[in-house]
């Protein structure tokens, strides 16, 4: 029995040309380092929204590659993994963009 699903994919990605491929590729490999650091990690739906700062009605898209990911969609994945590396091996964790916020909101710039 055939997928359905799987079979449109198909036709999809032989229509693709290098340039829309190597799109496809990122937004998949997004999702998957994603999946793979929320998997990892044990990190509820909840905390993951929290530390990407999006809406938990995004989350699926998300994790599915169909979200549109952002450059700091990018950086706030690495620190994520960075943050949860260091949990995860009783190194203390310092927010840095939280800090350095504070810090230009109290000097006034």
């Amino acid at each position: 029995m055939k997928n359905n699903k799987i079979e449109k994919i198909r036709k999809v990605l032989n229509t693709l040309d290098d340039i829309d491929f190597n799109h496809l590729f990122i937004l998949l490999q997004t999702a998957k380092n994603a999946r793979n650091l929320k998997d990892e990690f044990d990190i509820s739906d909840e905390s993951f929204c929290t530390d990407l700062n999006i809406p938990s009605s995004k989350l699926k898209s998300f994790l599915n590659g169909s979200h549109d990911y952002t450059v700091d969609d990018f950086a706030r994945l690495e620190y994520m993994y960075v943050k949860y590396v260091k949990i995860k091996n009783g190194i203390k964790v310092q927010n840095y963009v939280d800090q350095n916020f504070a810090k230009i909101n109290t000097d006034g710039k």
